[in-house]
């Protein structure tokens, strides 16, 4: 037989001493809730260098850009911008006409180069025609004496045959004859020593040496315009134009960004600790924002970092010692599923 005591306590629990006690009820949710928020608050340390420890010592991981290296067209004189040929996302090909800018200075450097030089050409053929008609009337002048005194001779021979003329004479008309023909011979000389020394002026004189300078100044000036007609460098297509029509730029302006139409590549910053990870044909999966995952492979020999690229730099943090490993996918990214820089996390 079970014998059972109670106290007074047990048998009414809300009176004590005569008086009554009324007890709150019980809130055994709260107080399971505080306790789950200290234990919470005690382990979440532990577990945060845990969480550290996983990412930094069995998890390697790396920040990186989806790119193809596209390249900034820039402005290569002080100038306008006048026509903008193309839009952004569109395709274009080689040495194709892209941005065109104007410099009015530069124009009115070439018509002032061009008008001078024609001047110096004008008054060259002024010179030379005036030098060069004296030697040729004197040529034409000893050329008409030697002909008649040529003339003169050929009937002295005839009259030295028929014994109607002197010697006297007959040597008198041979010495007429010869004087001519140097004359004759004389001027022609002269007039090819002149002829020289023009050549000669033309080239070396101080006349030249400022045709030479203009000259060398104006193609210098012809090429800078040229360049102010901005081409594609290759097949490619452009992610972004940074100018607007009527806007003045200076030399050095970026004006447009061109992308090569190449497939992209991943290029990832990796901590130098994990170089053992960067070695050609290593494969790593490249996990993009939108949490799906692509493989890529190694591709290039990896190199030391010069900087960040903005998508991935931190304010107010120093160049960090990182190198620069380049990926290709393994397979085929729709043109649709990346833009140019976009930020991605690469697993090795």
């Amino acid at each position: 037989m079970k014998v059972e005591f109670h106290l007074d306590k047990q048998r009414n629990p809300e009176s004590e001493k005569g008086m009554k006690i009324v007890y709150g009820a019980a809130k055994r949710g709260g107080y399971r809730i505080r306790w789950y928020f200290i234990l919470a608050l005690v382990l979440s340390p532990i577990l945060i260098m845990i969480g550290f420890f996983i990412k930094d010592y069995v998890l390697i991981t790396a920040p990186g850009i989806i790119t193809t290296n596209p390249v900034t067209l820039s402005a290569p004189h002080n100038g306008t911008i006048l026509n903008i040929n193309v839009d952004k996302g569109q395709q274009v090909e080689e040495h194709q006409h892209l941005i065109k800018l104007v410099n009015s200075v530069l124009d009115s450097d070439i018509t002032f180069l061009k008008n001078e030089l024609k001047q110096i050409r004008k008054q060259e053929e002024h010179a030379v025609n005036i030098n060069f008609s004296t030697y040729r009337t004197a040529i034409n002048d000893a050329k008409n004496n030697l002909k008649a005194i040529a003339k003169i001779k050929a009937e002295y021979d005839k009259y030295l045959q028929q014994g109607q003329v002197s010697q006297v004479d007959y040597a008198a008309i041979i010495n007429l004859e010869n004087g001519a023909r140097q004359g004759f011979n004389r001027a022609t000389i002269e007039y090819s020593q002149a002829y020289a020394t023009e050549f000669q002026t033309t080239i070396a004189g101080p006349v030249a040496q400022v045709k030479r300078r203009l000259k060398q100044e104006l193609a210098n000036k012809v090429s800078q315009k040229e360049a102010l007609n901005i081409v594609s460098p290759y097949n490619g297509s452009i992610v972004e134009i940074l100018v607007t029509n009527g806007q003045r730029v200076e030399y050095g302006t970026a004006i447009a960004t061109i992308s090569p139409m190449i497939p992209p590549k991943v290029i990832a910053y990796l901590a130098p600790k994990y170089v053992n990870n960067a070695i050609l044909g290593n494969r790593a999966s490249v996990r993009f924002p939108d949490g799906s995952r692509y493989q890529a492979e190694i591709t290039e020999p990896t190199e030391i970092a010069s900087k960040l690229p903005p998508q991935l730099a931190r304010p107010f943090e120093g160049q960090p010692a990182l190198l620069k490993v380049t990926l290709t996918f393994t397979g085929i990214l729709e043109k649709n599923q990346w833009v140019e820089g976009m930020p991605v996390e690469v697993h090795f």
